[in-house]
């Protein structure tokens, strides 16, 4: 399968990486940048590795959620594409991240 990054998956990711280089250093988010692209590009072989988070009714798209150390990639599955379509925070509120996808974020 293809991996998808969506415009805020990518800002996301780009956050993270600001945020751990102004408090730890480049050296670190060069090494947290590896781990999560090699957790991220192991969805392309095992898609259904995250576990089911949220289904739209609607549209029936399923929302899947791999977690990280820190944080979580939230993910669909579109034919044979991984679209990975946000970073979540795992200390944040879940009631919050519901709320987000409820609207269909997806790009």
């Amino acid at each position: 399968m293809q991996v998808e990054w969506t415009t805020q998956a990518q800002n996301d990711l780009a956050e993270v990486l600001h945020y751990i280089v102004d408090k730890f250093g480049l050296n670190t988010a060069v090494r947290v940048n590896g781990e999560i692209l090699e957790d991220v590009e192991n969805l392309s072989r095992f898609p259904l590795l995250g576990r089911t988070i949220f289904t739209e009714y609607n549209s029936g798209l399923e929302y899947r959620s791999l977690s990280l150390k820190r944080s979580s990639v939230i993910y669909i599955i579109e034919g044979d594409i991984v679209k990975v379509v946000m970073l979540w925070n795992n200390r944040r509120d879940t009631k919050q991240l519901r709320a987000i996808l409820s609207g269909n974020m997806s790009d």
